[in-house]
């Protein structure tokens, strides 16, 4: 019997709504080429590596190790700043560029207003995700080939209580750099996608293209006044949650607290664009 009904669902699914899923993946796939393949994608790219390799202070000492070099580049207050500028160049600004060209409306008849904020929340986050850890990840490459340790030994006490006290860090004291920095690269997936939507979400209220690429930039004082204000714990700063600096209770509860935040606000900023660009198109 389950297995007729879910035949039944199968069949009524390819019928009525194969149309619209391949429409939305259609209109997807564009909007991720468009991301990608753009030179703000790039720019990404190289402007977090060496954002990063500058606030490394651009020289490797054998006493280094790559764990701890890395957290502390990626960590400091002003590269981390430059990040969320630059993650906003892939496709923060690609409302404004659609309005600017008048093809919103033409896009919009073809599919829906709904397909098309969706897509574009979509594609925005994943094209900034990749294009900020790209350029972690090519200056990690540099780590390992210009450092020989890896990390810390974990044989000496107040390494130990140091490696507990960051995220993910008891990956590091059970000897697993590899888990560890996979879990480090999912965080700085996840909020670099985050505020990228915040730059398309507020690009919806006023589509000028620098609002879109400077205002996360501006979010992030306002961010820490609020928190500051409101004494909120660590788990709900995204400021304090992007530097991956804490440890909120071991990995796992560290990682499904920075995903279930950043997962949310993305929610959050997607809904609000959906709302301000079917409120436009209305007015149009």
């Amino acid at each position: 019997m389950l297995i007729k009904v879910f035949l039944i669902s199968i069949n009524l699914y390819l019928v009525y709504g194969g149309d619209f899923i391949k429409q939305f993946i259609r209109l997807l796939g564009v909007d991720l080429r468009r991301a990608i393949l753009s030179k703000g994608f790039l720019i990404g790219i190289i402007a977090t590596f060496l954002s990063i390799y500058v606030s490394s202070g651009m020289k490797f000492h054998h006493t280094q190790n790559i764990v701890e070099t890395f957290n502390i580049s990626y960590s400091q207050g002003t590269n981390y700043l430059i990040i969320i500028l630059v993650c906003t160049f892939a496709y923060s600004s690609s409302l404004c560029s659609d309005l600017n060209s008048n093809i919103t409306n033409f896009i919009v008849v073809r599919t829906s207003p709904k397909e098309y904020c969706i897509s574009k929340c979509i594609s925005c986050s994943i094209a900034s995700g990749i294009s900020i850890s790209i350029g972690c990840f090519l200056f990690l490459i540099l780590l390992i080939n210009n450092l020989s340790s890896f990390m810390p030994s974990i044989n000496i006490p107040w390494v130990i209580n140091e490696m507990e006290a960051i995220a993910f860090g008891r990956l590091l004291i059970a000897n697993r750099p590899i888990l560890y920095f996979l879990c480090v690269f999912i965080a700085i997936f996840i909020q670099s996608s985050f505020w990228s939507c915040l730059g398309l979400c507020i690009s919806s209220y006023l589509p000028n293209k620098y609002i879109a690429y400077t205002s996360p930039f501006i979010s992030y004082f306002i961010f820490i006044e609020i928190a500051n204000i409101l004494r909120l714990p660590i788990w709900l700063r995204p400021v304090t949650l992007g530097l991956i600096m804490y440890d909120l209770g071991g990995t796992i509860k560290t990682m499904f607290i920075t995903l279930g935040v950043f997962i949310t606000l993305i929610v959050i900023c997607s809904t609000i664009f959906t709302i301000n660009v079917k409120r436009r198109i209305a007015n149009d």
